[in-house]
């Protein structure tokens, strides 16, 4: 979904432009705005991610997309059909970098090459299949494109509340105690009706298994280093100090995003006449 919702509705083009009376460039910004909105979300979920956890970033995330997605199928005018777009991006965000945390966080070293690879394979896919699925959806007509998305979001949700546990864990502290060695105890005070606490080698109880968390927990998670608000922007520049690692990152993704939205946004422009309005 991360991707799927900003190709999904390029088939819908011309009847956008006929409902908003909107220019084709106007409805071409319809594509980017979400773009954006999944571009600047990392910025803002990784350092809650990293305090409180990954699922209720998670959570919030599918939720905002949810209701922009509604918003989006019943969206009045251009403006708020653009502003829900934003914000379906911006929900969706988190599957980028919260996404790639709980395959960092949940598989050992040698195993995340493989998951990595699949966790970007969905991603890239959803690219693809979003102007074809969204063919064939907008004969039913163009806000079903939308329906739809509510309703594979919906879905998501409901399998996040259920299945979905929190993955982010002291894994420094753990690894300490495997080698025998004491931490000092976290300064926030613990819940000492908890009985899923580690023991160390001190036989000392304080830190609780995350997946022994309430569901609904928000608390910062015990017995980790949490990063400062800032510390996601220092990270970020911190990353050109290795030129060659943005330069063929923002090359890549230049490239392949660039050349696949371009073909996928200029389809419906060379084939105005062609019925049905289905790309695939």
């Amino acid at each position: 979904m991360f991707t799927y919702i900003t190709t999904t509705t390029v088939p819908s083009f011309p009847t956008l432009q006929e409902k908003y009376a909107a220019t084709l460039d106007q409805i071409n910004w319809t594509v980017a705005i979400p773009a954006l909105g999944l571009s600047v979300g990392p910025l803002i979920w990784a350092f809650p991610a990293d305090v409180i956890g990954r699922r209720p970033i998670l959570i919030l995330g599918t939720i905002i997309a949810l209701a922009s997605t509604i918003g989006a199928a019943l969206a009045p005018n251009y403006s708020g059909y653009m502003a829900a777009r934003f914000f379906q991006g911006l929900g969706l965000s988190p599957a980028s970098n919260v996404g790639f945390a709980v395959i960092n966080d949940i598989f050992f070293e040698h195993e995340r090459g493989q998951k990595i690879g699949l966790w970007v394979m969905a991603i890239d896919l959803g690219l693809l299949f979003g102007p074809l699925i969204g063919g064939f959806v907008n004969m039913a007509g163009y806000s079903w494109i939308q329906w739809l998305s509510a309703i594979l979001l919906g879905f998501i949700l409901l399998v996040k509340l259920i299945f979905l546990p929190e993955t982010l864990y002291p894994r420094d502290l753990m690894l300490s105690h495997t080698k025998g060695t004491m931490l000092a105890a976290p300064q926030q005070p613990l819940d000492d009706k908890s009985t899923n606490y580690h023991s160390t080698p001190l036989g000392r109880r304080y830190v609780p298994r995350t997946k022994g968390l309430s569901m609904g927990n928000i608390r910062p998670l015990p017995g980790i280093q949490h990063p400062k608000p800032y510390d996601t922007l220092v990270r970020f520049f911190k990353t050109f100090k290795l030129m060659v690692v943005p330069i063929s990152v923002m090359s890549y993704c230049f490239g392949w995003y660039w050349w696949v939205l371009s073909v996928v946004t200029l389809v419906p422009v060379a084939y105005p006449t062609y019925s049905p309005q289905i790309q695939g």
